[in-house]
């Protein structure tokens, strides 16, 4: 029969676990610091190595001291504590110094002292008193356990207790107070490390969790709850760093090492570029590596190495493409400025290194906060620019998805990549070998140019020149486009040959589109009768529900399925339809769609479903 737990056996079993640990050290001595140590612990269990010890735990901690001058050092400590289960008594034992280093077959060496431990009347706490002579200097030692008032059977039950030092001699005068607070809970930390460490084959428990875990931002969660947790992250960085996101301009334009070494993880790429007054103001100064992020604080932790790191990682590769781009591009530098000269070099060089070493990348995200008007080429164009010619000139054999969310007109302008129209040197002459022609989802978010009154006739009708010839070089090989205006309506991207000044341009024969989102567009009933005859692949055509918050764009909540019949094939036969918008026009009893999921008594009809009627 089990002999019964005492409230000291509890308390010695509680500690097992991860805990947050905050010190503040205040000295009495000039040379002995002051300051805020901050960090973690662990009461690790291990086979007791004295016949009168009942169990033991190993106590390592470590962190970082700031010191009251401004000082940060790295510290770290280790005891052993053992429960004597004859006496019902707590001790703290020190590790011999040889063994400290040896994980897992650290040594006791001598007393420290032994723990006292007294309920105190009308309080959920217990407290311990111990006290250690070190030479001349005394040690006076109070914790502090608060245990629950009710356990349910199996709890362990504290979740926090703190432990204050007095020290008083010739050579040491201060005091240490710190508070404990459990990480993940009674004893979950524990129990899952243990699993996770005792699992590590394919498909098992630690596979499938990380599996589960893998969004960009759970298992960096995670792996801030305990050093065990930490490790076994860190031995699997490729699920960490799958989703990066960069700010630019960069106020370093060399290549960041610790960039170079994550992104051959990346999956999910996003680029924000914004004018660099914008980046001051909302950022004070910050390194490369400070703005890298995953979750929530978007912030990647720093690896710190050799700056010959790099050079595994393909070095070869990307000197190769740098070359032939540096070259291509002499010619447009020789009439730049030495300084505009350098900085052009060294942007360029930057995102090479990056994309060569790109191989996992499957989705690129450019968030452009651009001028929505006419202000031609300024720092944001130049690093589209930039960008753009490093994907063409590095190996990104899996990108499949671009999305530009949002993208500005002058964007628009500095994106193409079909023709001599392009911006900077030409990777290939063949069009079939670059990175555009192997996409399958491109999604265009274009704050409109055309309602601001920024742009004049002339420019207006360049721009939508531009955007036809950029769409048409999507055309014979994209297969999902997702296409919304933002600040406006604008017009359809199907429709843009219909455009004052476009009469000339024949329609866009979309060959292998099987999917097509659009929001926001004017003449909405004459883009769906184009469906039938210039997408002979599509699945699946949405438009943006009225009043959608732009919150929920990336949902499928936001998009109505329109389900389109077969158009007639000689647009003449058609009767025009007044009306600007699928969103605000009136049936007036008759419609060429039939409402799904809609009150009958409604006259507005923001879903299309029948194209084969004709009006009356």
């Amino acid at each position: 029969m089990a002999a019964a737990k005492t409230p000291t056996s509890v308390i010695f079993e509680s500690l097992q676990g991860s805990w947050r640990l905050k010190r503040n050290l205040n000295s009495g001595l000039p040379g002995f610091p002051s300051g805020i140590f901050e960090g973690t612990a662990t009461f690790s269990p291990r086979v007791p190595t004295a016949h009168t010890t009942a169990a033991e735990l190993l106590y390592a901690e470590q962190g970082e001291l700031k010191t009251e001058n401004g000082f940060t050092l790295r510290a770290n400590r280790k005891y052993i504590y053992r429960y004597n289960a004859v006496e019902d008594k707590i001790s703290a034992w020190f590790v011999k110094e040889d063994t400290k280093s040896d994980e897992g077959k650290e040594e006791v060496d001598y007393l420290f002292h032994d723990i006292e431990t007294e309920k105190v009347n009308s309080s959920a706490a217990t407290v311990g008193r111990g006290e250690h002579l070190c030479e001349k200097d005394m040690y006076w030692a109070y914790y502090e356990f608060r245990m629950p008032q009710v356990m349910e059977e199996g709890e362990k039950g504290m979740d926090v207790f703190g432990v204050r030092y007095k020290v008083k001699g010739p050579a040491k005068d201060y005091t240490s107070d710190t508070a404990y607070e459990r990480t993940f809970g009674s004893h979950v930390t524990v129990r899952l490390e243990d699993a996770l460490l005792r699992a590590g084959k394919p498909n098992d428990f630690r596979d499938r969790l990380f599996n589960s875990l893998d969004d960009g931002r759970s298992l960096r969660s995670l792996r801030a709850v305990s050093r065990v947790l930490y490790d076994l992250a860190d031995h699997q960085p490729g699920r960490l760093f799958r989703e990066l996101y960069i700010k630019t301009p960069l106020q370093e334009p060399e290549p960041s090492t610790s960039l170079e070494l994550i992104v051959p993880f990346c999956r999910r790429l996003q680029i924000t570029l914004l004018e660099k007054s914008l980046l001051d103001e909302r950022k004070d100064t910050q390194s490369t590596d400070d703005r890298l992020s995953q979750s929530g604080t978007r912030s990647v932790s720093s690896t710190t190495v050799g700056n010959n790191a790099w050079g595994r990682l393909g070095q070869a590769s990307g000197r190769r493409a740098t070359a032939g781009l540096l070259e291509q591009d002499s010619m447009a530098q020789k009439l730049n400025s030495p300084n505009e000269q350098y900085s052009q070099h060294a942007a360029r060089r930057c995102w090479l290194n990056v994309f060569s070493r790109c191989h996992q990348l499957e989705t690129l995200e450019l968030c452009v906060h651009g001028d929505s008007g006419w202000p031609g080429r300024t720092e944001v164009e130049s690093g589209i620019v930039d960008i753009r010619n490093a994907l063409e000139w590095s190996d990104v054999p899996k990108l499949r998805e671009v999305k530009l969310v949002p993208i500005h007109a002058m964007g628009i302008v500095h994106l193409r990549w079909s023709g001599l129209s392009a911006f900077g040197p030409v990777a290939s002459l063949n069009n079939d070998l670059l990175i555009w022609q192997r996409l399958h989802l491109l999604d265009i978010r274009l704050q409109n140019p055309l309602v601001n009154g920024k742009l004049s006739r002339a420019q207006q009708l360049m721009f939508k020149k531009i955007l036809y010839d950029y769409l048409r070089s999507f055309a014979p090989t994209l297969c999902r486009l997702h296409f919304l205006w933002l600040d406006g309506e604008g017009p359809s991207p199907l429709r843009l040959h219909t455009e004052a000044g476009l009469e000339d341009r024949r329609p866009l024969y979309w060959h292998s589109l099987r999917e097509l989102r659009l929001g926001n567009i004017t003449q909405a009933h004459g883009s769906i009768e184009l469906v039938g005859d210039r997408f002979p692949k599509l699945e699946k055509l949405q438009m943006l529900r009225p009043h959608a918050r732009p919150s929920g764009l990336n949902g499928d909540d936001s998009w109505v399925d329109v389900l389109p019949c077969k158009a007639p094939s000689d647009p003449s036969t058609m009767t025009r339809r007044t009306g600007s918008s699928l969103y605000s026009r009136d049936t007036e009893g008759e419609s060429f769609f039939r409402p799904s999921g809609i009150s009958s008594t409604s006259r507005t009809i923001p879903v299309m479903l029948d194209l084969g009627k004709e009006s009356e």
